[in-house]
């Protein structure tokens, strides 16, 4: 699989633009470790996420999926430190909280206060 038809699959991830179900098909193709970041997750690509779970276009159980499937993943680096815990936050509900409008608007305010 060449380098660009891996950062193809990874911005599905990112941009969840597929069904879960398909992103995990193509990921399943992917090793974790990598020696490189192939694509840098953004507080856009983020907000555009969280914005469409706030908005119901995709449900709570989807959106802790998606971030499951983001976390650790040595090929995916991050823009902002805070990103990854978003991520790790969203991604663990069990230790960090359940995911609710009111945690969303909190961390869609914590990415609106990055520069």
């Amino acid at each position: 699989m060449s380098s660009n038809d891996k950062k193809q699959i990874l911005k599905n991830l990112i941009k969840f633009n597929k069904s879960l179900k398909n992103i995990k098909n193509e990921i399943s193709n992917l090793n974790f470790d990598s020696k490189f970041e192939l694509y840098i997750i953004t507080k856009n690509d983020i907000k555009q996420i969280l914005n469409r779970a706030l908005k119901e276009n995709i449900t709570f159980k989807e959106l802790e999926e998606w971030a499951n499937l983001i976390e650790c993943r040595d090929d995916l680096g991050f823009e902002e430190e805070i990103l990854q815990e978003i991520i790790f936050d969203f991604a663990n509900p069990e230790i960090n909280g359940l995911i609710t409008k009111d945690k969303i608007k909190t961390a869609l305010k914590e990415l609106d206060m990055i520069t």
